[in-house]
């Protein structure tokens, strides 16, 4: 029992981070795990199951130096579904609780949909010899609730609640994971706090519950300055991650790996295109898959560097970038052209300019949308292959305007 009982010296706040390792471990959702780990005032932090995507020792190896490298403050964590292969041999004891003067947290491990029998021997032991005030119990997978269904059944949960019922006036919260979302519900009257957004896509759980407000976060437990303790929601996104760009060469090497990415991303797309007309159709598939490697590529450095920044904001930035290129560089740069008598390189940036003016009103469209929380209406797309033109039709385009290429020049937007 002493092993498993961690004394904590002080436990003002308690960061609870979900999910943030089975969608991959690349360094875009790193980035958001890191935010996680260090960006936030805790006394200790609890990664709420799901470090890896899957049992590998090497994988388990990865994520713990990281974790230990980024953390400012104690990290313990909970066996996911995710975690079940190396978790004791990396981390020990599946189950077991922290205890501070007047707040206990205990941990169990329900990875595999059903609270082990050791977790319910651990919880009925813990609970008798330990005497808080203030009871929190921390698990993977959520309890039965009315919104987030991938849950534990409630017949396995009456074997718990056997078990807790007798401290319920003195439970704080319910916590888990598994859910690639955020979620406050309660049950037995108790509030219950399901958090899957360190790192995880965040995904659409269910139509008819309001998720505008669900982006990537981590949850605090807190006390008050009355000596209460509540909770609440740190949206990671907020949160400028500048760890490494206080280094100035390491910056540099950044920004520069970010802009090769970026330039070997376009090459290869252009080598597709080439090889595709030449219906050489084997090297046009090779080239689109070292595109897509190298886009990836540049995203993770991208998100490293902090560029990576809310809808809006890169919505508003993007309209910047637009209007300067219409009204200022292209313009700059093609009566330069014209004065020297430089004829293809004028022409090459009017196509671009006149695309642009499309690409400031769609983005203003699209601004004013986001600025009410909304979507903009899903529409048809098509980019006129010959200059780069973008269409907003239901009806494929017969002609471009710009440069008056014909229709099989010009081609369809399609989904993500």
């Amino acid at each position: 029992m002493e092993k498993t009982v961690l004394h904590l010296p002080r436990a003002e706040r308690i960061n609870l981070i979900g999910d943030p390792g089975c969608d991959g471990l690349g360094a875009g959702i790193m980035t958001v795990f890191a935010k996680a780990l260090s960006s936030t005032e805790a006394d200790h932090s609890i990664i709420i199951g799901d470090m890896v995507p899957f049992g590998s020792k090497k994988i388990y190896q990865n994520v713990c130096d990281f974790t230990q490298s980024m953390a400012e403050h104690p990290v313990t964590c909970l066996k996911g579904n995710h975690d079940t292969e190396y978790y004791d041999e990396f981390f020990g004891s599946p189950n077991y609780a922290l205890a501070s003067e007047d707040l206990l947290i205990i941990v169990l491990d329900n990875a595999a949909r059903v609270f082990t029998p050791e977790a319910l021997d651990f919880c009925k032991k813990v609970l008798h010899k330990e005497d808080a005030e203030n009871i929190i119990f921390a698990f993977h997978y959520p309890p039965p609730n009315p919104v987030a269904g991938n849950s534990i059944n409630p017949s396995e949960w009456e074997d718990f609640r056997a078990i807790y019922g007798v401290y319920m006036d003195k439970i704080l919260y319910f916590v888990s994971g598994h859910v690639h979302s955020m979620v406050e519900t309660e049950i037995d009257g108790i509030p219950v706090l399901i958090t899957g957004g360190a790192g995880a896509r965040i995904e659409q759980m269910n139509p008819e519950y309001d998720e505008s407000y669900i982006r990537h976060h981590i949850f605090q437990i807190f006390r008050e300055d009355g000596g209460k303790f509540t909770h609440r929601i740190i949206y990671l996104d907020d949160i400028p991650y500048t760890r490494e760009l206080k280094d100035r060469k390491l910056l540099e090497m950044l920004e520069t790996a970010y802009h090769n990415e970026i330039e070997a991303h376009f090459k290869y797309k252009m080598m597709g295109v080439n090889a595709k007309e030449q219906g050489w159709e084997g090297l046009a598939l090779l080239f689109k898959a070292l595109s897509d490697s190298e886009f990836h590529h540049a995203m993770n450095h991208f998100e490293v560097l902090g560029k990576g920044k809310t809808i809006l904001e890169n919505l508003k930035k993007s309209i910047d970038g637009e209007n300067y290129e219409i009204n200022e560089m292209y313009k700059s740069y093609m009566e330069y052209a014209e004065a020297q008598g430089h004829s293809l390189a004028r022409y090459t940036f009017q196509d671009a300019r006149d695309a642009e003016k499309v690409h400031s009103s769609l983005l203003s469209k699209a601004l004013e949308a986001v600025e009410e929380e909304k979507d903009i209406t899903l529409s048809s797309y098509y980019t006129c292959t010959s200059c780069g033109y973008t269409f907003e039709t239901e009806n494929k385009p017969v002609r471009c305007p710009v440069c008056g290429a014909p229709d099989d020049k010009i081609e369809p937007v399609l989904p993500l």
